[in-house]
């Protein structure tokens, strides 16, 4: 028998396994768990050797699995204006001028972070208000969900968008018009946002480096150590890779990534098989791997795209990217070759067609691809059913789960208070894994904030806060534990290597300052991560004493 290397005991051990078991002890060699039980079948584990970590009662999860985020995209979309989501409109204009004004070196500015409905009440998405701020250089800021743009005129001379540009995608993806049909300085989808990016040039790799040490370092912070990466746009690929690249021969990577190819325009969707299979070949390991098809298939209820039956209460909808048998017979094509498939779905219309492309890939015999619909915020009465029925994934962000005046305006009362219906979900035999949606996640990334807010259905550590109707649609702390590990484990189609604590597992496990059984649900999200175990390394620690 080989002396463990790490040992954990005299805590509160939780193992996430089948049965939910609560263990003594466990024990790490190299980068895989082989004990687990009790404590006195530690003991021949023991060793000189052995760093025995006294838990002192602290709790001891399987580290917890990111179910949908963008890291990677954030190496970009993180090294230039950072607006803070809860910035009035004036903070909003003087962010983007004070950083113009301290860097009259850059050829280009880029940022990310407006509310898009602080923009509404103020005029909206303007090119003169921009352009009075900075004229000669191009500037492209995204709202904090990522679905929509504001630019200024020279960041559309530089395009060459004019009255007489077609839009990308019409009805989807577009240049927002004033009433003569010329561009007013608003971008709303991807594809719009992309050809404006690639015109620009606001990006560049020795920023994008630093920035993803940093984003590594504070996942690793939080207890995260697999991560479900929700977009790699290719435009931005030139960029993104050569940092990953760069990560994985320094032996860098300090979280488990499953990446995927993201299809936001029918061209994207004609390449997208071909260019998954070049990027399989090259990424295919349990540190790295790029397995699965990403389809952006609608928008955002704030920027007026995502796909509803009903139209928005203020006019207007949208309509999915694919739908029919086009999606299906993508997501047939992509099951064929083995590949997983994640497709974006907020509004109901768009939900509807995802889980009929589900349904067409379960009866072309595909039973093993995880099918997931990520986001998951309105789904009709008599489509809840069909997640277990068809075996599809619904992925959302606990931190969403709250009351929020905006959707009250977008979606009228009936709707607005039929959110996030994830215990319908559960009930009818879905699966149900939580995400942040880093980096347009509104209140910050942490694990433990999702988790309580799902649980609670109100602002973190606010029990005074309203409840978000239907307020029976709630998680139980082990089904939200669940959904941050194990279930999103299964998510990225690696249940039987990581996700709870169990013999041959990788060795990725969190620790917990307190069980979060035992304190206030309001206050999950106040207990400190400790330490951070990845791959049988510590890849953060809180401090010296553990």
């Amino acid at each position: 028998m080989k002396k463990a290397d790490m040992i954990f005991k005299n805590g509160f051990i939780y193992t996430v396994d089948r049965k939910r078991s609560i263990a003594e002890a466990v024990a790490v060699k190299g980068d895989r768990i082989v004990y687990v039980g009790d404590m006195k079948g530690i003991e021949p584990f023991a060793g000189d050797t052995a760093k025995v970590i006294d838990l002192d009662g602290k709790m001891l999860l399987p580290g917890f699995v990111e179910a949908h985020a963008h890291p990677f995209i954030a190496t970009c979309w993180l090294s230039g204006i950072i607006i803070d989501m809860q910035s009035s409109y004036d903070q909003i204009l003087e962010t983007i001028g004070n950083y113009i004004r301290e860097h009259p070196e850059k050829e280009a500015y880029y940022g990310i972070g407006y509310d898009e409905n602080t923009l509404k009440q103020n005029g909206g998405t303007r090119k003169e208000v921009l352009d009075e701020i900075c004229r000669e250089k191009p500037v492209l800021i995204q709202g904090s969900g990522g679905h929509e743009g504001w630019v200024n005129s020279k960041a559309l001379e530089l395009t060459g968008v004019d009255k007489n540009t077609p839009d990308p995608i019409p009805g989807f993806s577009y240049y927002r018009r004033d009433e003569a049909g010329n561009p007013a300085g608003g971008l709303v989808e991807i594809a719009a946002v992309m050809e404006v990016t690639n015109a620009v040039k606001p990006f560049d790799m020795n920023t994008a480096m630093a920035v993803m040490e940093d984003i590594l370092y504070q996942f690793n912070s939080l207890g995260i150590t697999t991560v479900a990466d929700c977009g790699i746009a290719d435009f931005l690929s030139g960029y993104i890779y050569p940092v990953i690249d760069d990560l994985q021969d320094r032996g860098r990577m300090t979280f488990r990534t499953t990446g995927c190819y993201i299809v936001g325009d029918e061209k994207e969707a004609e390449a997208a098989i071909d260019r998954l299979k070049t990027l399989r070949k090259k990424y295919d390991n349990d540190i790295f791997r790029v397995n699965t098809l990403k389809i952006i298939n609608d928008g955002t209820v704030e920027s007026r795209s995502a796909s509803f039956f009903k139209d928005y209460e203020d006019g207007g909808n949208s309509d999915p990217l694919l739908a029919g048998e086009r999606l299906s017979d993508l997501c047939i094509e992509a099951a064929g070759e083995g590949f997983d498939i994640n497709i974006h779905g907020i509004g109901d219309r768009a939900i509807h067609e995802n889980l009929m492309a589900a349904k067409a890939v379960r009866e072309a015999g595909f039973d093993d691809v995880r099918f997931t619909n990520s986001h998951t915020q309105y789904v009709r009465k008599e489509d809840r059913g069909q997640f277990g029925k068809y075996n599809v994934i619904a992925n959302t962000s606990g931190a969403w789960h709250v009351e929020y005046a905006p959707n009250h305006t977008a979606l009228g009362e009936e709707r607005a208070n039929d959110l996030f219906t994830m215990r319908s979900i559960i009930n009818g035999g879905g699966i149900v894994t939580l995400g942040s949606d880093f980096p347009v996640d509104e209140v910050g990334n942490e694990p433990l904030k999702g988790l309580e807010m799902s649980v609670t259905r109100r602002q973190f550590s606010n029990r005074d806060y309203p409840v978000m109707q239907p307020a029976e649609e709630a998680l139980t702390v082990e089904e939200a534990i669940a959904a941050y590990t194990i279930n999103g484990a299964y998510q990225v189609h690696m249940e039987d290597r990581i996700g709870s604590i169990e013999v041959g597992k990788y060795a990725d496990l969190v620790v917990l300052e307190r069980n979060i059984f035992e304190v206030d649900r309001h206050c999950i999200n106040e207990v400190p991560v400790v330490m951070t175990v990845m791959n049988g390394k510590t890849v953060y620690r809180k401090d010296a004493n553990i």
